[in-house]
């Protein structure tokens, strides 16, 4: 009986003191501006109240923003100093379309751009897809575990739905949408068609017919005394299929840089 005597008085006392508190903030607070201001309006308006209100605008301005700057100086500045070095490397591309091997810089260049337009469209896109998610979660999956796993993930499908959805909205808003067109048309050339496209010098569509009789062999290119495919030159054939490659490598990559300043719009 006396727990739950005390548990009602405690509760009504509560119940009181927020109410003090709700009145003694809408006595006390700044005044509020429901309008849309420029950044001027706004540095405009907090002169105002800095000048009429000058201890409500030291309790609730000047205080929290010291505080603010201090956790930022002693607090966030040393654990991102070892995050991003650690955990989240963002500084770091880690080209995962590219096995370990010798490469040259013009490969390595195609490579690491390529790759910041996958991580683009496979996690930045994705993880900011909050429709996407919202509808796949499993059932009975607590929200911020979900919510995590959302923020840790990559996934195509996400992304591209993320690209499809902004196509519609700019559709809907009457604004051009072709850079958002032109991402997804590099992105899927990438993964659909750069990265299955066949090796000009190991295929066997071309080296199949040479005389070495071992179209396998990594250097099956060096033995160039006119082998033989279908009456053409397999090392011709290869080098001008490499030629084509290196052209549309270069237009696409072209096409890509263009695209720098817009992939957030």
């Amino acid at each position: 009986m006396i727990p739950r005597l005390f548990a009602m008085s405690m509760k009504k006392y509560k119940e009181k003191l927020g109410i003090i508190t709700k009145n003694l903030w809408a006595r006390w607070k700044l005044p509020a501006c429901k309008e849309h201001l420029s950044i001027l309006d706004w540095e405009e308006l907090d002169k105002v109240n800095k000048e009429a209100y000058p201890v409500r605008y030291f309790l609730q301005e000047t205080i929290p923003l010291w505080f603010y700057h201090k956790r930022i100086k002693y607090v966030t500045t040393p654990w991102d100093w070892v995050r991003f070095r650690t955990v989240s490397r963002h500084h770091v591309i880690k080209l995962t379309d590219m096995r370990p091997h010798w490469a040259d810089s013009d490969h390595i260049m195609l490579m690491a751009n390529f790759q910041i337009l996958r991580d683009f469209v496979e996690e930045r896109m994705a993880q900011t897809n909050d429709i996407w998610w919202r509808e796949g979660r499993p059932k009975g999956m607590p929200t911020w575990i979900w919510d995590k796993v959302q923020y840790n993930s990559r996934s195509a499908p996400a992304g591209l739905d993320h690209l499809e959805q902004q196509i519609e909205f700019y559709k809907e808003q009457g604004l051009p949408f072709d850079h958002v067109e032109a991402i997804i048309d590099l992105y899927l050339w990438w993964t659909e068609g750069y990265l299955k496209r066949i090796d000009a010098w190991s295929d066997d569509r071309i080296w199949a017919g040479s005389t070495t009789g071992d179209s396998s062999a990594s250097h099956t290119y060096h033995n160039w005394p006119n082998q033989q495919n279908n009456g053409h030159s397999c090392s011709a054939m290869a080098g001008m299929l490499d030629g084509l490659y290196d052209d549309e490598e270069q237009a696409m990559l072209e096409r890509l840089v263009a695209l720098r300043l817009k992939m957030w719009y």
